[in-house]
C-alpha cells in the first residue's frame, strides 16, 4: 500500500514538473526576450549634413540587430558590421541597449524609410524616415533666356525652380521700379508678382529692362535668375531748339534726343549731306540715360561759328527697324550791345498849357542842379482839324528851354512883341507905327487884359515851383 502511495506520488510529482517547465521556458521568453524600448525617430536634415538614427533594445541576449532600406530592401548593417558598399554608413552601439546607424553628408538618394530588425522568429522591426531637405535651385534649361517682342506684342517670362519643399518664384524687377500688368482691359502696377510665369501683355519700351525670378523655401540660400527683356521699337528723335542764333567766334551746341531699340547707329550730317566727325572744328558726343537704356543725347558742338557754319545740320538715327532724322537750323544774330542805356536827367512834376503858351516845372536828379520852370510861347498855324501849336521861337541848342529859373523867362537879346507876350519892361522893335487912336485903345485894352491874365500865370508857376523843390527834396532824401 505504501509502495503503491511512493509510486502514485512520484508519478504526481513527475507530471508536474512536466508542464511547468514548458511553462516556465515560456514565461523566460516572453519576460526576456528582446523588445524595443521606444520606436525609432524621423530625422530630417539638410542636404549635405549628417543624419543619424537611434534604435533602442531590451533584453538583446544572443540576437542581433540588422538596418534595412526598407524602399530598396537594401542591408545597410547587421549587428557591428557594415554591409552596403557606401562609405558614407556607418554603425555604432552603446551597452548592447542603443543602436545607431550614421549617414553623413546626405543626398536625395538617401532619403526614405530605414527599418531597425532584431533576428528573432518571427523578426521584429521598427521604421524610422529619413527626410533630406533641398534648397532651391533654377533649371535655366526649362527657364526663360533673355526675350526679344516688338513693341504692343505679349511676353511670357518663365522661371523653373526645384528643391524641397518646393520652393515659391517671386518676379521683381532689377532697377526697383514696379511691374506693369495689363490684362487687356486695365494696366495696374505692383511692386512683385509671385508665379512660375510672368505674362505681360502689349508690352511698351517702359516694361523693358531686367527681371529677377527669386526661388526660396525654408532651406536656404535663396537663388536668383536674371532675365532681360528687350522691346523692339523704330527710332524717334526729339529736338529741343530746332533754332539756334548764335554770333560769330562763339562755340555753338546742338543737341538731339533719341530713343531707338535695338541700340540705334546715329551721326550728325551738314547741309552738303556730308557726316561729320569729332576734328578740331566739330565735337561729337552722345550721353545715355542709363546704362542698356533706349534713350540717348546726341551732342555736336561747332567751334568759333563762322558764317560758313551757317545753315542746316541734321541728326540720324537707324537701326533694324527703322531709321529717323530730324533738322536743327544754325542762324547769325549780332552781339549784344555794352552801351548802357542813358538814365533819364529829370522828373517833370506838371503841365500848364494856355491859348498860346506852355509852363513845365521839370525837377533834375541830379541833386545839385536848381528846378527849371519852361515858358514856352505857342502860335496856331492852320484852321480847322489840322491846326497845330507850333513854338514861337525855335529851340535852342541848350536842348530847346527858352529859360531857366524865374528871373529869365526868354533867352538873352531875345526881341518879343509886348503886345503878344503883355509883359512890362520888354523892349519892341515895331512900336514906332502912326495908328488911330482908336486903334491904339483897342490894342492896349487887349495887352492889359492879356498881361493882367499871364501874370497870374506867373503866380501859379512861382507856386508850382516851391511845391517842386520840397518834392525834389523828398524824393532824395528817398533815394539816398
Amino acid at each position: 500500500m505504501r509502495c503503491y502511495t511512493g509510486v502514485m506520488g512520484a508519478r504526481r510529482h513527475v507530471s508536474v514538473w512536466a508542464w511547468a517547465v514548458p511553462v516556465l521556458l515560456a514565461t523566460h521568453a516572453v519576460c526576456f526576450s528582446p523588445q524595443f524600448a521606444a520606436p525609432v525617430s524621423n530625422v530630417t536634415v539638410a542636404r549635405g549634413r549628417d543624419a543619424k538614427f537611434t534604435c533602442l533594445v531590451k533584453h538583446l541576449g544572443g540576437y542581433r540587430v540588422g538596418w534595412v532600406k526598407a524602399d530598396t530592401k537594401a542591408i545597410q548593417a547587421i549587428h557591428t558590421h557594415v554591409i552596403t558598399h557606401n562609405p558614407r554608413v556607418h554603425v555604432s552601439f552603446d551597452d548592447h541597449s542603443t543602436w545607431h546607424l550614421l549617414i553623413r553628408q546626405v543626398t536625395e538618394e538617401d532619403q526614405g524609410p530605414y527599418m531597425c530588425q532584431i533576428n528573432t522568429d518571427p523578426m521584429t522591426s521598427q521604421l524610422g524616415y529619413l527626410e533630406v531637405l533641398r534648397p532651391p535651385e533654377i533649371d535655366d534649361d526649362l527657364s526663360s533666356g533673355d526675350v526679344v517682342v516688338t513693341e504692343g506684342e505679349p511676353a511670357v517670362l518663365r522661371c523653373v525652380a526645384s528643391g524641397h519643399p518646393l520652393p515659391t518664384i517671386t518676379w521683381v524687377r532689377e532697377d526697383n521700379e514696379n511691374i506693369r500688368m495689363n490684362n487687356g482691359v486695365a494696366t495696374k502696377q505692383v511692386r512683385t508678382w509671385e508665379g512660375d510665369e510672368l505674362k505681360l501683355q502689349r508690352v511698351s519700351r517702359d516694361d523693358m529692362g531686367a527681371y529677377l525670378c527669386i526661388a526660396r523655401n525654408t532651406v536656404p540660400p535663396q537663388v536668383s535668375k536674371r532675365v532681360v527683356l528687350h522691346v523692339h521699337f523704330h527710332p524717334i528723335i526729339h529736338v529741343p531748339n530746332q533754332l539756334i542764333g548764335s554770333p560769330y567766334g562763339r562755340h555753338v551746341t546742338l543737341e538731339c534726343k533719341v530713343e531707338a531699340s535695338p541700340k540705334p547707329v546715329t551721326f550728325w550730317s551738314n547741309k552738303q549731306g556730308e557726316m561729320l566727325m569729332s576734328t578740331d572744328k566739330y565735337q561729337v558726343s552722345e550721353v545715355h540715360n542709363k546704362p542698356g537704356g533706349y534713350a540717348v543725347r546726341m551732342r555736336l558742338t561747332i567751334r568759333d561759328l563762322t558764317a560758313a557754319d551757317i545753315g542746316k545740320y541734321s541728326c540720324v538715327a537707324k537701326n533694324s527697324i527703322g531709321e529717323v532724322d530730324s533738322n536743327i537750323n544754325v542762324y547769325y544774330i549780332p552781339p549784344p550791345t555794352t552801351t548802357p542805356p542813358h538814365p533819364p536827367k529829370f522828373v517833370e512834376t506838371n503841365r500848364v498849357d494856355g491859348d498860346d503858351y506852355e509852363m513845365i516845372n521839370r525837377i533834375p536828379l541830379d541833386p545839385n542842379a536848381s528846378v527849371d520852370h519852361y515858358f514856352t510861347p505857342t502860335i496856331l498855324e492852320g484852321s480847322g482839324d489840322e491846326a497845330k501849336r507850333q513854338p514861337l521861337f525855335p529851340p535852342t541848342s541848350e536842348g530847346g528851354s527858352y529859360s531857366s529859373g524865374f528871373g529869365n523867362w526868354f533867352p538873352e537879346n531875345s526881341e518879343v512883341d509886348s503886345n503878344v507876350l503883355g509883359v512890362d519892361g520888354v523892349s519892341s522893335s515895331s512900336s514906332s507905327s502912326s495908328s488911330s487912336s482908336s486903334s491904339s485903345s483897342s490894342a492896349n485894352s487887349a495887352s492889359y487884359s492879356r498881361a493882367r491874365k499871364e501874370r497870374c500865370d506867373l503866380v501859379a508857376v512861382v507856386m508850382w515851383g516851391f511845391l517842386s523843390l520840397a518834392l525834389r527834396e523828398e524824393i532824395m532824401a528817398r533815394w539816398h
